[in-house]
């Protein structure tokens, strides 16, 4: 049975709380060509990965999955996910204790937005050197995965690529984009 007023089923939470914890599309349009790249990085991966796991489905319904495709789903899954971690830090959704802080004072939650760069940018930039680290020691020893074959330091770069773009997109988030960095401080932007 359905609310005639809202359109939703009875007793569902109304939608508009929902859609308002999203960060809003005009805001992902404003964010320039770099995070639009990201974003079609991220959107090339997701379907590569319905190719590939269709590919693996069909394949064990005949009785022959391909080896290669967990292989590929997997790398595709991992790297989707650090380009998506940069992403949420751009549109700043990433997880933070922001419930007291934007009930305390002021000076509380300009010190809590301070607090969050230091520790993603330590954390990132600690992610990204000891990522470049990995990325010399795979081409060094020419480590190559089991079933593909491909090098192992092409699969690992988007993971320095994302520490690299979510220290970048911290920083964006917080210093250079007003209105997200009003809405941390109000509280309305959490994950």
């Amino acid at each position: 049975m359905t609310d005639p007023d809202r359109g939703a089923p009875e007793g569902a939470p109304p939608a508009e709380p929902l859609m308002a914890a999203l960060p809003d599309a005009d805001q992902l349009k404003k964010s320039g060509i770099l995070w639009r790249a990201v974003e079609v990085l991220l959107g090339i991966g997701l379907l590569g990965m319905l190719v590939v796991l269709t590919i693996q489905i069909v394949g064990r319904l005949s009785g022959s999955s391909p080896a290669w495709t967990e292989e590929a789903a997997r790398f595709i899954f991992m790297d989707g996910v650090f380009l998506g971690l940069a992403a949420g830090f751009r549109a700043g959704v990433h997880p933070r204790v922001s419930y007291l802080v934007a009930r305390g004072p002021d000076w509380l939650k300009k010190l809590s937005l301070h607090a969050t760069v230091v520790c993603s940018v330590s954390f990132f930039g600690v992610l990204a050197w000891k990522s470049v680290d990995l990325i010399v020691q795979q081409i060094r020893t020419n480590e190559t995965s089991p079933a593909l074959a491909l090098s192992m330091w092409i699969i690992t770069v988007p993971l320095a690529v994302g520490a690299l773009l979510a220290l970048i997109g911290t920083i964006q988030a917080v210093y250079f984009d007003k209105d997200l960095r009003n809405r941390m401080l109000q509280g309305e932007v959490i994950a």
